[in-house]
């Protein structure tokens, strides 16, 4: 009695080609890599510094009770508007914060 065996065919992937061709292109850039001028980038210097304001700024402070305070000092909101714009009026390099 003869029995046949029958082969299972395996689909297998050979990835061996693409080892091969991943360490040549390896190989080439790690040999081209060094010929390669890198470009010469020519940073700006440093210059001065731009100056900041010496002013304090303009502190608004809004409470938990709906308070209005402009630099320490309780106001109603109309009148916070009036005293932030005439600030701004005298002096518009100032912050306010």
């Amino acid at each position: 009695m003869s029995r046949t065996r029958k082969r299972r065919m395996m689909n297998q992937i050979n990835v061996v080609p693409y080892i091969d061709v991943t360490l040549v292109l390896l190989v080439i850039f790690m040999v081209t890599a060094p010929m390669t001028n890198p470009g010469v980038v020519e940073l700006p210097g440093a210059g001065q510094a731009l100056s900041q304001p010496k002013l304090p700024p303009v502190v608004v402070t809004v409470k938990k009770d709906g308070s209005i305070e402009l630099d320490s000092k309780t106001m109603q909101r109309d009148e916070m508007l009036v005293a932030v714009q005439t600030t701004l009026a005298q002096s518009p390099e100032r912050t306010v914060v």
